[in-house]
């Protein structure tokens, strides 16, 4: 699969589970140390209006939580990917709406079909702030990691 089809991919499974969940969160039993070989994070920045501004603090706020839960976290890819997404921008009453959350995927190939293998999701529509989302964005990766 090329680099664009798996970007592609991964904007849309993102972009749909982040459209029609509401506060949503799922675990595999296949979220942990053990069964994830490598796992690299990505984040997908589809925010406006300073909505979403401490992308360095949370890429480095979660591959330190996930080394120190035991996580192989790589650079390139890794053989998992941790995707944080967030979606958001101003009203007019200056408030940050939109929606953010946390994938936990691999791509795989199942009797030659391709598709996504996702062990970890948290998220949902309806957030709302005055300032940015990035408080949330560090308070949902704490939640994340504490359940794998």
């Amino acid at each position: 699969m090329t680099n664009l089809m798996k970007s592609l991919a991964v904007m849309v499974a993102v972009l749909f589970t982040t459209s029609t969940a509401a506060n949503a969160q799922g675990y595999s039993p296949d979220a942990n140390p053990t069964s994830v070989d490598s796992i690299s994070i990505s984040l997908i920045d589809s925010a406006s209006d300073a909505c979403w501004t401490n992308l360095r603090e949370v890429r480095e706020y979660a591959e330190e939580k996930l080394k120190i839960k035991g996580y192989n976290v790589v650079a390139d890819e890794g053989k998992y990917t941790f995707t944080i997404a967030v979606n958001a921008f101003r009203d007019n009453q200056g408030y940050c709406v939109g929606s953010h959350s946390i994938s936990i995927y691999k791509y795989a190939v199942v009797d030659g079909i391709s598709g996504i293998h996702e062990i970890g999701f948290l998220g949902g529509d309806g957030g709302r702030d005055k300032d940015s989302f990035n408080r949330w964005v560090i308070n949902m990766i704490s939640s994340m990691i504490a359940f794998m």
